[in-house]
C-alpha cells in the first residue's frame, strides 16, 4: 500500500472532530470498490485516497463523501459503528414495513407515530433487538430487502431521501434481521 501523509489542515480537521490519524484507512490508489470493503472490515468509515475531491481533500467516507467539505457526513459514519437497536415496524394503512435503527428504543417506541414517514399514525413496532453496529446492521438489512424498497416519496413527498420503507411482510424483514444478527454475533 502506498504511504500517506496528512497535511496540517487534515490533522487539525480530524482533531477538531474527535478523530485521529489511526481512525483513517489508507486506501492509497485503490478504487472505491476495493477500499470500501477493506475499510469497513477494519471498522473504519474514513479513507485516505489519492482521488481528491474538487477542493483537493484526500479524506473520504466509505460512502464517497468528503467530510472536510461536508462535516455532517461524520455523524452518519459514526452511526455505522454505534451500539443501538434495530427495529421492524409496520403500518397497515400504508401497507409498508419499516426497518430502521435508534440509540434509544424506549423513546423511539413512544415517538414512532410523530413526524414519521407518510405521516401515518398506525406504525406498530413488531420487533427490536440490540446490536453493536446499528448502522452496519441497518445497511445489511436494507441491502437484503432492496427488491422491496419504497425508496423516495412513496408515502411522504416531503422526504424524498427516505430509504427505510419496504413493500414486504414484516415477518420477512424480521427473519432477515434475526439471520443477520446471528451472523454478526
Amino acid at each position: 500500500m502506498d504511504p500517506f501523509y496528512f497535511t496540517a489542515a487534515e490533522l487539525t480537521f480530524l482533531k477538531h472532530h474527535g478523530l485521529a490519524a489511526k481512525d483513517v484507512y489508507n486506501g492509497g490508489s485503490l478504487q472505491a470498490r476495493d477500499y470500501v470493503p477493506k475499510a469497513e472490515a477494519a471498522g473504519k468509515f474514513l479513507v485516505y485516497v489519492k482521488d481528491k475531491c474538487p477542493r483537493k481533500h484526500n479524506i473520504k467516507t466509505t460512502s464517497g463523501h468528503c467530510p472536510q467539505c461536508s462535516p455532517s457526513v461524520l455523524a452518519f459514519g459514526r452511526r455505522q459503528h454505534t451500539e443501538g437497536f434495530i427495529f421492524v415496524a409496520h403500518s397497515k394503512s400504508a401497507g409498508a414495513t419499516r426497518v430502521s435503527v435508534t440509540e434509544n428504543m424506549e423513546i423511539r417506541a413512544k415517538t414512532i407515530n410523530v413526524n414519521d414517514p407518510g405521516k401515518r399514525t398506525d406504525w406498530v413496532i413488531l420487533f427490536s433487538a440490540n446490536c453493536d453496529e446499528m448502522g452496519l446492521m441497518e445497511k445489511a438489512v436494507h441491502r437484503d430487502l432492496a427488491q422491496y424498497s419504497l425508496k423516495g416519496n412513496y408515502l411522504d413527498d416531503s422526504d424524498p431521501a427516505n430509504n427505510d420503507l419496504f413493500k414486504c411482510e414484516p415477518d420477512e424483514a424480521i427473519t432477515i434481521v434475526k439471520n443477520l444478527l446471528e451472523k454478526m454475533a
